[in-house]
């Protein structure tokens, strides 16, 4: 499967996947930051423009089966969506409760209404 992209979109790709990687790592360690939906976002992109990248997704049978369900259209397993929809608000709650500075309270609210938004019109529960 070679895809022929065009020098700024392979760019623009590896930009996005390294930021989502990054935010990834830090929603992994810090309660504000859903670290699931941008895993899954930076896979996506690495995936898209690394041949390398696709070749080694395609050996894990787990990966595999999500990217092909993915790339036909079927999304991501409900249980998926439910499970990472439930911790990222959960750990926004956490956050909303520990968190008392003034920018924090405005960021959880914020991330709750986007994957509340993202289930609502993206995903197919």
């Amino acid at each position: 499967m070679t895809q022929q992209h065009k020098p700024g979109k392979i760019i623009l790709l590896y930009t996005t996947g390294w930021f989502s990687a990054v935010f990834a790592i830090l929603g992994f360690l810090l309660p504000i930051i859903p670290g699931t939906a941008f895993l899954v976002i930076s896979i996506t992109c690495f995936a898209r423009c690394s041949p390398t990248f696709q070749k080694y997704i395609r050996r894990s049978a787990y990966l595999a089966k999500l990217m092909d369900d993915y790339e036909a259209g079927h999304g991501f397993p409900k249980k998926m969506i439910i499970t990472c929809f439930v911790f990222c608000n959960i750990s926004n709650i956490i956050a909303l409760s520990v968190l008392h500075q003034y920018w924090a309270p405005l960021l959880c609210i914020a991330a709750l209404i986007n994957i509340g938004l993202y289930i609502v019109f993206f995903t197919r529960i």
